[in-house]
Protein backbone atom coordinates (compact mmCIF):
# COMPACT_ATOMS: atom_id res chain seq x y z
CA UNK A 1 0.00 0.00 0.00
CA UNK A 2 2.85 2.39 0.90
CA UNK A 3 4.59 1.54 -2.39
CA UNK A 4 1.39 2.35 -4.33
CA UNK A 5 1.04 5.73 -2.61
CA UNK A 6 4.68 6.53 -3.28
CA UNK A 7 4.43 5.63 -6.97
CA UNK A 8 1.25 7.70 -7.31
CA UNK A 9 2.95 10.70 -5.68
CA UNK A 10 5.92 10.44 -8.06
CA UNK A 11 3.64 10.29 -11.10
CA UNK A 12 1.70 13.32 -9.88
CA UNK A 13 4.92 15.25 -9.41
CA UNK A 14 6.14 14.25 -12.85
CA UNK A 15 2.80 15.18 -14.38
CA UNK A 16 2.73 18.50 -12.60
CA UNK A 17 6.27 19.24 -13.70
CA UNK A 18 5.37 18.47 -17.29
CA UNK A 19 2.35 20.79 -17.14
CA UNK A 20 4.46 23.58 -15.76
CA UNK A 21 7.04 23.08 -18.46
CA UNK A 22 4.35 23.15 -21.16
CA UNK A 23 2.77 26.38 -19.82
CA UNK A 24 6.06 28.30 -19.55
CA UNK A 25 5.87 32.05 -20.23
CA UNK A 26 2.88 33.62 -22.02
CA UNK A 27 2.85 36.69 -24.25
CA UNK A 28 -0.45 38.10 -25.49
CA UNK A 29 -1.91 41.34 -26.76
CA UNK A 30 -3.71 43.25 -29.51
CA UNK A 31 -2.64 44.50 -32.92
CA UNK A 32 -4.86 47.40 -34.01
CA UNK A 33 -5.06 50.22 -36.54
CA UNK A 34 -4.15 53.35 -34.65
CA UNK A 35 -5.73 55.73 -37.13
CA UNK A 36 -5.03 58.91 -35.20
CA UNK A 37 -1.55 57.75 -34.24
CA UNK A 38 -1.85 58.52 -30.53
CA UNK A 39 -0.74 55.07 -29.33
CA UNK A 40 -4.06 54.48 -27.56
CA UNK A 41 -6.88 52.13 -28.61
CA UNK A 42 -9.76 54.52 -29.31
CA UNK A 43 -13.38 53.77 -30.15
CA UNK A 44 -13.87 53.02 -33.82
CA UNK A 45 -10.28 51.94 -34.42
CA UNK A 46 -10.42 48.38 -35.86
CA UNK A 47 -8.18 45.45 -34.96
CA UNK A 48 -5.98 43.62 -37.48
CA UNK A 49 -8.08 40.50 -37.79
CA UNK A 50 -6.50 37.21 -38.89
CA UNK A 51 -3.23 38.88 -39.77
CA UNK A 52 0.37 38.96 -38.74
CA UNK A 53 1.04 39.26 -34.99
CA UNK A 54 4.50 39.04 -33.38
CA UNK A 55 7.83 37.30 -33.94
CA UNK A 56 9.73 36.04 -30.87
CA UNK A 57 13.49 35.39 -30.62
CA UNK A 58 15.90 34.38 -27.87
CA UNK A 59 17.61 37.72 -27.30
CA UNK A 60 20.83 36.05 -26.09
CA UNK A 61 21.32 33.48 -28.84
CA UNK A 62 19.24 35.12 -31.67
CA UNK A 63 17.38 31.82 -31.97
CA UNK A 64 13.98 32.14 -33.61
CA UNK A 65 11.35 30.82 -31.21
CA UNK A 66 8.15 31.35 -33.21
CA UNK A 67 5.59 33.57 -34.96
CA UNK A 68 2.11 34.15 -33.58
CA UNK A 69 -0.68 35.66 -35.72
CA UNK A 70 -3.86 37.42 -34.70
CA UNK A 71 -7.30 35.87 -34.44
CA UNK A 72 -10.59 37.27 -35.72
CA UNK A 73 -10.50 39.85 -32.91
CA UNK A 74 -6.97 41.01 -33.65
CA UNK A 75 -5.45 39.31 -30.62
CA UNK A 76 -2.34 37.12 -30.53
CA UNK A 77 -1.20 34.63 -27.84
CA UNK A 78 2.20 32.94 -27.50
CA UNK A 79 2.44 30.18 -24.88
CA UNK A 80 5.14 27.79 -23.66
CA UNK A 81 7.95 30.35 -23.95
CA UNK A 82 11.13 29.44 -22.01
CA UNK A 83 11.18 30.83 -18.48
CA UNK A 84 14.07 33.02 -17.38
CA UNK A 85 15.18 33.61 -20.97
CA UNK A 86 15.55 37.14 -22.33
CA UNK A 87 13.13 37.54 -25.21
CA UNK A 88 13.11 39.86 -28.21
CA UNK A 89 9.49 40.50 -29.34
CA UNK A 90 8.92 42.20 -32.71
CA UNK A 91 5.77 43.57 -34.34
CA UNK A 92 5.53 41.48 -37.54
CA UNK A 93 3.66 44.16 -39.54
CA UNK A 94 6.39 46.74 -40.05
CA UNK A 95 6.94 45.60 -43.65
CA UNK A 96 3.63 47.11 -44.81
CA UNK A 97 2.41 49.46 -42.09
CA UNK A 98 3.79 52.38 -40.13
CA UNK A 99 3.92 51.82 -36.35
CA UNK A 100 2.54 54.12 -33.67
CA UNK A 101 3.99 52.20 -30.72
CA UNK A 102 7.48 50.71 -30.28
CA UNK A 103 7.89 47.97 -32.88
CA UNK A 104 10.20 45.85 -30.67
CA UNK A 105 10.29 44.98 -26.97
CA UNK A 106 13.02 43.17 -24.99
CA UNK A 107 12.09 41.52 -21.74
CA UNK A 108 12.29 38.34 -19.67
CA UNK A 109 9.06 36.58 -18.79
CA UNK A 110 5.48 36.86 -19.98
CA UNK A 111 3.54 40.08 -20.54
CA UNK A 112 0.58 41.73 -22.31
CA UNK A 113 1.85 43.88 -25.16
CA UNK A 114 -0.33 45.85 -27.61
CA UNK A 115 1.09 47.10 -30.91
CA UNK A 116 -0.40 49.97 -32.92
CA UNK A 117 -0.05 50.17 -36.69
CA UNK A 118 -1.17 52.76 -39.20
CA UNK A 119 -2.12 52.13 -42.83
CA UNK A 120 -2.28 54.46 -45.78
CA UNK A 121 -5.38 56.48 -46.64
CA UNK A 122 -6.81 56.97 -50.13
CA UNK A 123 -9.29 59.83 -50.48
CA UNK A 124 -10.90 61.57 -53.37
CA UNK A 125 -13.97 63.19 -54.81
CA UNK A 126 -16.42 61.42 -57.09
CA UNK A 127 -18.45 63.81 -59.22
CA UNK A 128 -20.31 64.28 -62.49
CA UNK A 129 -17.78 65.81 -64.85
CA UNK A 130 -20.17 67.81 -67.01
CA UNK A 131 -17.48 69.47 -69.12
CA UNK A 132 -15.28 66.33 -69.17
CA UNK A 133 -12.12 68.15 -68.15
CA UNK A 134 -11.27 65.75 -65.28
CA UNK A 135 -11.51 68.50 -62.67
CA UNK A 136 -14.41 69.15 -60.35
CA UNK A 137 -15.73 72.61 -61.12
CA UNK A 138 -18.29 74.68 -59.27
CA UNK A 139 -21.78 73.27 -59.76
CA UNK A 140 -20.66 69.76 -60.78
CA UNK A 141 -22.65 67.29 -58.69
CA UNK A 142 -20.87 65.21 -56.03
CA UNK A 143 -21.52 61.46 -55.95
CA UNK A 144 -21.45 58.93 -53.12
CA UNK A 145 -20.13 55.76 -54.75
CA UNK A 146 -18.66 52.67 -53.14
CA UNK A 147 -15.19 52.11 -54.56
CA UNK A 148 -13.01 49.08 -53.81
CA UNK A 149 -9.31 48.75 -53.24
CA UNK A 150 -8.32 45.11 -52.75
CA UNK A 151 -10.43 43.84 -49.88
CA UNK A 152 -11.15 47.37 -48.66
CA UNK A 153 -14.26 49.38 -49.45
CA UNK A 154 -14.58 53.12 -49.80
CA UNK A 155 -17.05 55.07 -47.71
CA UNK A 156 -18.45 58.47 -48.48
CA UNK A 157 -17.05 60.36 -51.40
CA UNK A 158 -14.67 58.79 -50.63
CA UNK A 159 -12.12 57.57 -48.03
CA UNK A 160 -10.38 54.20 -47.85
CA UNK A 161 -8.31 53.63 -44.71
CA UNK A 162 -5.85 51.00 -43.42
CA UNK A 163 -4.24 50.49 -46.84
CA UNK A 164 -0.99 48.47 -46.74
CA UNK A 165 2.06 49.84 -48.52
CA UNK A 166 2.40 48.87 -52.18
CA UNK A 167 0.93 49.20 -55.67
CA UNK A 168 -2.84 49.09 -55.73
CA UNK A 169 -5.72 49.24 -58.18
CA UNK A 170 -8.75 51.31 -57.26
CA UNK A 171 -11.87 49.69 -58.74
CA UNK A 172 -14.45 52.40 -59.31
CA UNK A 173 -18.11 51.93 -58.49
CA UNK A 174 -20.50 50.91 -61.26
CA UNK A 175 -23.03 53.74 -61.63
CA UNK A 176 -24.59 52.66 -64.95
CA UNK A 177 -27.95 52.41 -63.20
CA UNK A 178 -27.68 56.20 -62.79
CA UNK A 179 -26.71 56.60 -66.47
CA UNK A 180 -23.08 57.39 -65.60
CA UNK A 181 -19.68 55.95 -66.52
CA UNK A 182 -16.30 56.58 -64.86
CA UNK A 183 -13.48 58.12 -66.86
CA UNK A 184 -11.60 54.86 -66.20
CA UNK A 185 -12.81 51.54 -64.83
CA UNK A 186 -9.73 51.20 -62.62
CA UNK A 187 -7.08 53.60 -61.36
CA UNK A 188 -3.59 52.41 -60.43
CA UNK A 189 -1.76 54.07 -57.54
CA UNK A 190 1.06 53.55 -55.04
CA UNK A 191 0.47 53.98 -51.32
CA UNK A 192 3.39 54.33 -48.91
CA UNK A 193 3.43 53.28 -45.24
CA UNK A 194 0.86 55.42 -43.47
CA UNK A 195 0.75 57.83 -46.42
CA UNK A 196 -2.31 59.68 -47.69
CA UNK A 197 -3.11 59.68 -51.41
CA UNK A 198 -5.79 61.81 -53.09
CA UNK A 199 -7.41 60.56 -56.32
CA UNK A 200 -10.49 62.20 -57.85
CA UNK A 201 -12.85 59.97 -59.84
CA UNK A 202 -14.87 61.88 -62.44
CA UNK A 203 -17.97 60.33 -64.01
CA UNK A 204 -19.77 61.44 -67.15
CA UNK A 205 -23.08 60.86 -68.88
CA UNK A 206 -22.13 59.08 -72.13
CA UNK A 207 -23.63 60.07 -75.46
CA UNK A 208 -25.85 57.21 -76.60
CA UNK A 209 -26.87 56.34 -80.16
CA UNK A 210 -28.10 53.01 -81.50
CA UNK A 211 -28.81 52.99 -85.24
CA UNK A 212 -30.50 50.61 -87.69
CA UNK A 213 -28.97 49.72 -91.04
CA UNK A 214 -30.73 48.63 -94.24
CA UNK A 215 -32.93 45.56 -93.79
CA UNK A 216 -32.25 42.55 -96.02
CA UNK A 217 -34.34 39.51 -96.94
CA UNK A 218 -32.91 36.16 -97.96
CA UNK A 219 -32.54 33.90 -99.73
CA UNK A 220 -32.49 35.93 -102.94
CA UNK A 221 -35.33 35.17 -105.33
CA UNK A 222 -36.23 36.78 -108.68
CA UNK A 223 -39.68 38.26 -108.85
CA UNK A 224 -42.32 38.19 -106.17
CA UNK A 225 -42.36 35.91 -103.16
CA UNK A 226 -45.15 33.38 -102.81
CA UNK A 227 -47.34 32.36 -99.91
CA UNK A 228 -45.59 29.48 -98.14
CA UNK A 229 -42.05 30.78 -98.77
CA UNK A 230 -39.63 30.88 -95.82
CA UNK A 231 -37.45 33.97 -95.57
CA UNK A 232 -34.69 35.28 -93.26
CA UNK A 233 -34.93 38.93 -92.19
CA UNK A 234 -31.53 40.50 -91.37
CA UNK A 235 -31.58 43.51 -89.02
CA UNK A 236 -28.19 45.31 -88.71
CA UNK A 237 -27.68 47.41 -85.56
CA UNK A 238 -24.72 49.74 -84.87
CA UNK A 239 -23.74 51.32 -81.55
CA UNK A 240 -22.50 54.79 -82.47
CA UNK A 241 -22.49 55.92 -78.83
CA UNK A 242 -19.82 56.03 -76.15
CA UNK A 243 -20.87 53.09 -73.97
CA UNK A 244 -21.94 49.48 -74.31
CA UNK A 245 -25.70 49.20 -74.20
CA UNK A 246 -28.53 46.68 -74.50
CA UNK A 247 -30.51 46.42 -77.74
CA UNK A 248 -34.29 45.84 -78.17
CA UNK A 249 -36.47 46.18 -81.28
CA UNK A 250 -39.92 45.32 -82.61
CA UNK A 251 -41.13 44.14 -86.03
CA UNK A 252 -44.34 45.74 -87.28
CA UNK A 253 -46.79 44.33 -89.84
CA UNK A 254 -46.65 40.79 -88.43
CA UNK A 255 -48.46 39.18 -91.40
CA UNK A 256 -45.92 36.40 -91.32
CA UNK A 257 -45.28 33.52 -88.95
CA UNK A 258 -42.09 33.69 -86.87
CA UNK A 259 -40.23 30.39 -87.14
CA UNK A 260 -37.01 31.05 -85.20
CA UNK A 261 -34.52 33.67 -84.00
CA UNK A 262 -30.85 33.71 -84.89
CA UNK A 263 -27.90 33.31 -82.54
CA UNK A 264 -27.70 36.00 -79.87
CA UNK A 265 -31.35 37.06 -80.33
CA UNK A 266 -34.28 36.19 -78.06
CA UNK A 267 -37.98 36.97 -78.20
CA UNK A 268 -38.83 39.35 -75.35
CA UNK A 269 -42.36 40.52 -74.70
CA UNK A 270 -43.76 41.95 -77.92
CA UNK A 271 -40.32 42.32 -79.49
CA UNK A 272 -36.78 40.99 -79.56
CA UNK A 273 -33.55 41.64 -77.67
CA UNK A 274 -29.85 40.89 -78.06
CA UNK A 275 -28.50 38.58 -75.37
CA UNK A 276 -25.34 40.68 -74.85
CA UNK A 277 -24.74 44.46 -74.74
CA UNK A 278 -23.46 46.01 -77.96
CA UNK A 279 -20.05 47.63 -77.49
CA UNK A 280 -19.45 51.21 -78.72
CA UNK A 281 -18.43 51.27 -82.38
CA UNK A 282 -19.60 47.70 -82.97
CA UNK A 283 -22.19 46.43 -85.46
CA UNK A 284 -24.17 43.21 -85.19
CA UNK A 285 -26.90 41.66 -87.35
CA UNK A 286 -29.96 40.13 -85.73
CA UNK A 287 -31.64 37.42 -87.84
CA UNK A 288 -35.27 36.29 -87.77
CA UNK A 289 -36.80 33.50 -89.84
CA UNK A 290 -40.41 33.86 -91.04
CA UNK A 291 -42.92 31.91 -93.10
CA UNK A 292 -44.99 34.06 -95.49
CA UNK A 293 -48.57 33.04 -94.69
CA UNK A 294 -50.61 36.07 -95.76
CA UNK A 295 -50.72 37.31 -99.37
CA UNK A 296 -51.64 40.82 -98.17
CA UNK A 297 -48.27 41.44 -96.51
CA UNK A 298 -46.51 44.46 -98.00
CA UNK A 299 -43.20 44.30 -96.14
CA UNK A 300 -41.43 44.48 -92.77
CA UNK A 301 -40.98 47.55 -90.56
CA UNK A 302 -38.43 47.40 -87.73
CA UNK A 303 -38.41 49.92 -84.87
CA UNK A 304 -35.33 50.11 -82.63
CA UNK A 305 -35.94 51.02 -78.99
CA UNK A 306 -33.56 53.38 -77.11
CA UNK A 307 -30.61 51.72 -75.37
CA UNK A 308 -31.66 49.88 -72.23
CA UNK A 309 -29.26 51.91 -70.03
CA UNK A 310 -28.21 55.13 -71.72
CA UNK A 311 -31.18 55.93 -73.95
CA UNK A 312 -30.69 57.33 -77.45
CA UNK A 313 -29.47 60.77 -78.44
CA UNK A 314 -30.63 60.49 -82.08
CA UNK A 315 -33.90 58.60 -82.70
CA UNK A 316 -34.00 59.54 -86.40
CA UNK A 317 -32.14 56.35 -87.37
CA UNK A 318 -34.27 53.97 -85.28
CA UNK A 319 -36.71 52.89 -88.01
CA UNK A 320 -36.14 50.84 -91.16
CA UNK A 321 -38.54 49.37 -93.73
CA UNK A 322 -38.36 46.69 -96.40
CA UNK A 323 -41.06 46.42 -99.11
CA UNK A 324 -42.29 42.98 -100.08
CA UNK A 325 -44.67 41.58 -102.71
CA UNK A 326 -46.31 38.20 -102.13
CA UNK A 327 -48.40 36.33 -104.70
CA UNK A 328 -51.36 34.15 -103.75
CA UNK A 329 -51.41 30.49 -104.84
CA UNK A 330 -53.42 29.72 -108.07
CA UNK A 331 -57.10 28.77 -107.62
CA UNK A 332 -57.96 25.04 -107.75
CA UNK A 333 -61.55 25.63 -109.29
CA UNK A 334 -61.71 24.82 -113.09
CA UNK A 335 -63.10 27.58 -115.35
CA UNK A 336 -66.78 27.28 -116.46
CA UNK A 337 -67.49 25.88 -120.01
CA UNK A 338 -70.86 27.66 -120.31
CA UNK A 339 -70.98 30.95 -122.17
CA UNK A 340 -73.94 33.24 -121.57
CA UNK A 341 -74.80 35.75 -124.24
CA UNK A 342 -76.11 39.13 -123.36
CA UNK A 343 -79.81 39.73 -124.08
CA UNK A 344 -80.47 40.91 -127.62
CA UNK A 345 -77.18 39.72 -128.95
CA UNK A 346 -77.10 37.47 -131.99
CA UNK A 347 -74.44 34.87 -132.16
CA UNK A 348 -74.10 32.78 -135.30
CA UNK A 349 -72.59 29.42 -134.49
CA UNK A 350 -69.99 28.06 -136.85
CA UNK A 351 -70.85 24.68 -138.35
CA UNK A 352 -68.26 22.36 -139.75
CA UNK A 353 -69.37 19.71 -142.31
CA UNK A 354 -68.46 16.23 -141.25
CA UNK A 355 -66.05 14.29 -143.46
CA UNK A 356 -67.47 11.72 -145.85
CA UNK A 357 -68.38 8.55 -144.09
CA UNK A 358 -67.77 10.14 -140.79
CA UNK A 359 -71.25 11.14 -139.64
CA UNK A 360 -71.49 8.68 -136.76
CA UNK A 361 -68.11 9.77 -135.50
CA UNK A 362 -69.08 13.42 -135.76
CA UNK A 363 -72.30 12.74 -133.88
CA UNK A 364 -70.45 10.89 -131.21
CA UNK A 365 -67.87 13.65 -130.98
CA UNK A 366 -70.54 16.35 -130.62
CA UNK A 367 -72.59 14.30 -128.20
CA UNK A 368 -75.74 14.03 -130.51
CA UNK A 369 -77.71 10.73 -130.27
CA UNK A 370 -78.48 9.06 -133.79
CA UNK A 371 -81.51 7.07 -132.47
CA UNK A 372 -84.30 9.68 -132.93
CA UNK A 373 -83.37 10.74 -136.49
CA UNK A 374 -83.43 7.05 -137.47
CA UNK A 375 -86.91 6.53 -135.94
CA UNK A 376 -88.20 9.62 -137.75
CA UNK A 377 -86.91 8.36 -141.07
CA UNK A 378 -88.46 4.94 -140.64
CA UNK A 379 -91.81 6.49 -139.70
CA UNK A 380 -91.84 8.65 -142.82
CA UNK A 381 -90.94 5.65 -144.99
CA UNK A 382 -93.73 3.54 -143.48
CA UNK A 383 -96.25 6.35 -143.97
CA UNK A 384 -95.25 6.63 -147.63
CA UNK A 385 -95.72 2.93 -148.19
CA UNK A 386 -99.20 2.99 -146.60
CA UNK A 387 -100.23 5.99 -148.70
CA UNK A 388 -98.97 4.34 -151.90
CA UNK A 389 -100.90 1.15 -151.22
CA UNK A 390 -104.12 3.04 -150.47
CA UNK A 391 -103.85 4.91 -153.77
CA UNK A 392 -103.47 1.68 -155.76
CA UNK A 393 -106.50 0.16 -154.05
CA UNK A 394 -108.76 3.12 -154.99
CA UNK A 395 -107.70 2.84 -158.65
CA UNK A 396 -108.63 -0.79 -158.90
CA UNK A 397 -112.10 -0.14 -157.53
CA UNK A 398 -112.61 2.65 -159.97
Amino acid sequence: MKKLVAVTAVLMLLGGGTALAQDGEVLEGLIWFDRNGNGVVDAGEPALASGKGIRVFNAATKEHIGEYGTDANGRYRATGLPSGTPLAIYNANTDRYATTTPSSVFRTGGATLDFGIRGGVVTGSAFVDADRDGVRDAGERELQPVHRLGGLTATGSYRIEDVPEGDHELALADLRAQGLLPSAVTTKLFVGKGAQVHVDTPYFAPRADLALGALKLGPEKPGARAVGDEVELSVPVTNSGEAADGVRFTVDRPKAKLLSTGEGVVAEGDGFALTAPLEPGATTTAKLRYALTDPTITGFRVVLAPGTTFGDGDPSDNTAELALSVTAPPSSTPPSSTTTSAPGSSTTPTTTAPPVGGAPKQLARTGAAPFWPLVTGLTLLLAGLVLHRATRTRRRRA
